[in-house]
């Protein structure tokens, strides 16, 4: 039932745009506080950078997890569940 629940619940445009806004005042707080150390500058810009993209794909598979490429089937749920009373 809780399939049925979610299932058109999605992100809205508007948290994508505080994460986006977010993780770019990170990285510019990341680049001003190592700005005297260029290695270590990249390296935590990097570090942080494949954070938020890694937290980006996995809310963007979460975000409609029954339509897509990556799409939970409801084949499981088929194979468990009996049918319903008064169908054929």
């Amino acid at each position: 039932m809780q399939r049925i629940v979610v299932s058109p619940a999605s992100v809205n445009a508007a948290k994508w745009w505080y994460l986006y806004l977010q993780a770019l005042c990170e990285l510019l707080v990341i680049g001003f506080l190592h700005c005297d150390n260029r290695l270590g500058s990249a390296i935590a810009m990097g570090l942080f950078a494949t954070g938020v993209a890694t937290s980006v794909l996995l809310i963007a598979a979460h975000d409609r997890p029954f339509t897509g490429q990556i799409s939970i089937s409801p084949e499981p749920l088929r194979q468990i569940m009996p049918e319903a009373p008064g169908k054929a």
